[in-house]
This record gives structure tokens, sequence and C-alpha cells, in this order.
């Protein structure tokens, strides 16, 4: 997470580009969206894990297990609902007006929630 994050796309792309696409695995789902709000809750998501990895090897197992799984359910909340929290809290710090967070959500959705297809993907 933390390595997609400083390459402003996701580090497992290359088993995408290199495997699944070539092979008719999956399909670019293309969404007209901001990438900062991802990127902002893909890095502060490696945060999280690694704080839970620091807590885990400090011997503090229910904390670190506890931030380890709340990654993985903000994950799955995403994937499977198409709520982004982390995008979310960006945008809520935009509204803020804490520098650094100025994108807005696309027009006509609530903060968080995955954008509707383009009209030019034919869905």
């Amino acid at each position: 997470m933390a390595v997609g994050t400083v390459l402003g796309a996701p580090a497992f792309g290359f088993v995408y580009r290199r495997a699944l696409r070539p092979l008719g695995l999956v399909k670019p789902d293309v969404l007209a969206d901001n990438p900062e709000p991802h990127r902002f809750a893909q890095g502060f998501g490696s945060v999280v894990l690694f704080a839970g990895v620091l807590a885990l090897f400090a011997g503090a197992g229910a904390i670190g297990w506890a931030l380890v799984w709340l990654v993985i359910a903000l994950a799955a909340l995403n994937l499977f609902a198409g709520f982004c929290a982390g995008c979310a809290v960006y945008y809520w710090l935009g509204r803020l007006r804490v520098p650094g967070f100025s994108r807005t959500p696309p027009e006509g959705r609530l903060p968080g929630m995955r954008p509707r297809p383009r009209p030019s993907d034919g869905r």
C-alpha cells in the first residue's frame, strides 16, 4: 500500500497488466473520480497497517490485530459496498479547509461513495 501511494498507482499493478488483463480475467472499470482521495486512503491504510505490525511485534496482540482487521474490513466495505472510508475522510478534511485537501467529490455523490461509470463506457 505504501509503495502504491508513493508511485501513485497500485503496487500490484504489474500483476494486473502482465497476467490478469491479458488472460481476460479482469476488465478495467474506469470511473470519473479524483485520484488524490484514493492515494490518501491507501497511504493512511498503510500507516495503520504499519502501526498494527509494530503493535504485534511489541507484544500488543489485541491492538495489532484490531488495526490489521480494521484495514481489512474497510477494504471489504470499499469492494462490496462501494464506500471508501479514507476517501470520505479526505473530502471531509477538505470541507474543513485543511491545507492539502482541495478536491471535492464528483457531482451528485456523497463523499466516499463510488462514482457512476463514465457515460462513454456504454454502461
